[in-house]
């Protein structure tokens, strides 16, 4: 689409699954996010280029918690640093998220099995 004479691009997907162990081997339940996201809303999620506080890469314009996991829909702008890769990575479908969390319960308590809930 087009916004502002430039071009718009809009990315949506999940940023994590519920019930699924991720590349961290945690296992993420429904509602973990609910608090957070009640607080904070996507309005003050920042999405960042490689976790980089810097290196913000576009705006979230919708976060919420649905059935699956922890879905999002953001605004990827042309304007910053890593904006053109960051499209240049979603047409060729090489575009990954990853987010960063605190856990309210510590660590060694979550974790039995090998991997972490």
């Amino acid at each position: 689409r087009l916004g502002r004479g430039l071009l718009e691009v809009i990315v949506a997907g999940y940023a994590s699954l519920f019930n699924v162990r991720d590349n961290g081997r945690d296992v993420v339940k429904k509602g973990a996010f609910a608090g957070s996201l009640k607080k904070r809303g996507p309005k003050d999620v920042r999405f960042l280029w490689s976790h980089n506080q810097h290196e913000p890469v576009g705006v979230l314009t919708e976060l919420r918690e649905d059935e699956r996991g922890l879905k999002f829909t953001a605004e990827i702008l042309p304007e910053t640093r890593y904006g053109p890769t960051a499209i240049a990575l979603i047409e060729k479908k090489g575009l990954k998220v990853s987010i960063g969390y605190k856990t309210i319960t510590p660590a060694m308590e979550r974790c039995s099995s090998g991997f972490c809930e």
